[in-house]
């Protein structure tokens, strides 16, 4: 067999130990090659590949996307998955396979998510999608506003830097439809139905859980939740939060930010929240991947897909998305006066001129990274909500 593997397998060691007894013989020192091997063990059982992938799932231990042909029966690929991305892009007498959605843009815009613990089988006719145990489930596809364009450099030498100047745009995107300068007012209508009827706050707790880059904007995300809204917010690393044993119940509102939707630490605190009643709310770049599926309510950044490694235009969007959220949270806690609101909705309608202008002064700022590049250390300082910037 042929097996792609994006993921760790935990008890490799484990079953490492234990393959070589049963005559296997291990080329490699790759967590990957045990997947191979247990599978085998039961293709040598008789068992047809389909159910010696799933009784080998059962053995093993971690986090995986597995995608694998059969040399038997080339024509199909055969998914699994747990706590990795995995998307099947749906075409016309075609589909495909990819961890992320910008690798299926050129060819489609159709795609199917797999959930954690379902196994699909694709041909170039059909995708069928296996829940855990065993049986067929029907799943529609969903469309990706997205183009291959917005995922191609545009004549822009570096990726990240045709993001950056990408981000007047998808400021103004991100913005669209959310303010009513006429009325004055911030308009949320995806999350607005979990506070209807209830007296606001409805809850005691609120944590923000990130990590990384989104991490950042969830401390920035502080300052204007609290220096706004005067609502108190704790942030935490999503990889930290989930083994504190954070109190968590009913009266817990958790905001998730990530620009994936795909962070294994924020998913697994995603899920246990829910698990504990909590409401939980997310920030996401990514349409339809897993966070945003498990959350009650998303508010989406459209930023466009963003290729290069150090964030841009997803970092400045979700402080966008932040800010529209502490202006909401302190107009439903009555914290702040129609005035105020009018005054943010004007300043933020020019947020993407602003940006442009600081844009086209990139010669000059060119010439400042050319002075200071090369220097060993560099001490970045500031307060306030510059801090998380820094």
């Amino acid at each position: 067999m042929t097996l792609v593997h994006n993921g760790i397998i935990e008890n490799y060691q484990a079953l490492k130990a234990t393959l070589p007894r049963k005559g296997a013989e291990l080329k490699s020192e790759t967590d990957t090659e045990i997947v191979c091997h247990l599978i085998q063990q039961n293709l040598d059982k008789k068992l047809p590949f389909l159910e010696a992938l799933r009784k080998s799932l059962r053995a093993i231990e971690g986090t995986w996307a597995l995608v694998m042909i059969d040399e038997k029966a080339p024509e199909k690929l055969y998914l699994a998955k747990k706590g990795s991305p995995l998307v099947i892009g749906v075409g016309e007498g075609d589909h495909f396979v990819a961890s992320d959605i910008p690798a299926l843009l050129p060819y489609t815009k159709k795609v199917l998510f797999l959930e954690d613990n379902e196994i699909a089988v694709v041909t170039p006719k059909e995708v069928v999608i296996y829940n855990g145990g065993g049986k067929p489930i029907p799943r529609a596809s969903r469309d990706i506003p997205w183009t291959s364009e917005m995922a191609e450099k545009g004549g822009f030498k570096h990726f990240m830097f045709k993001e950056i100047m990408e981000q007047p745009r998808v400021v103004a995107d991100t913005l669209m439809g959310r303010l009513s300068r006429d009325k004055g007012r911030i308009e949320l209508p995806e999350i607005d139905p979990f506070f209807k009827g209830k007296k606001f706050p409805f809850f005691n707790r609120f944590y923000m859980v990130a990590c990384g880059t989104s991490w950042h904007a969830a401390f920035a995300g502080k300052y204007f939740m609290e220096a706004i809204a005067k609502i108190p917010v704790s942030v935490d690393t999503a990889s930290e939060f989930r083994y504190r044993e954070p109190f968590i119940d009913k009266k817990t509102l958790l905001l998730v930010i990530s620009q994936s939707g795909e962070t294994a630490d924020t998913l697994a605190c995603v899920q246990e929240a829910r698990k504990r009643g909590a409401v939980v709310l997310s920030i996401c770049n990514a349409i339809d991947s897993s966070i945003p599926r498990h959350s009650h309510a998303t508010l989406y950044t459209r930023a466009g897909p963003e290729i290069g490694v150090a964030s841009t235009k997803a970092f400045t969007t979700q402080l966008v998305l932040l800010l529209l959220l502490a202006l909401h949270f302190g107009r439903l806690d009555r914290k702040l006066d129609s005035a105020y609101i009018k005054k943010a909705v004007r300043q933020l309608v020019h947020l993407p001129t602003l940006m442009e202008k600081i844009l086209e002064r990139r010669n000059e700022i060119l010439g400042i990274a050319r002075e200071f590049y090369t220097r060993r250390d560099v001490y970045f300082i500031a307060r306030g909500v510059h801090f998380p910037i820094a």
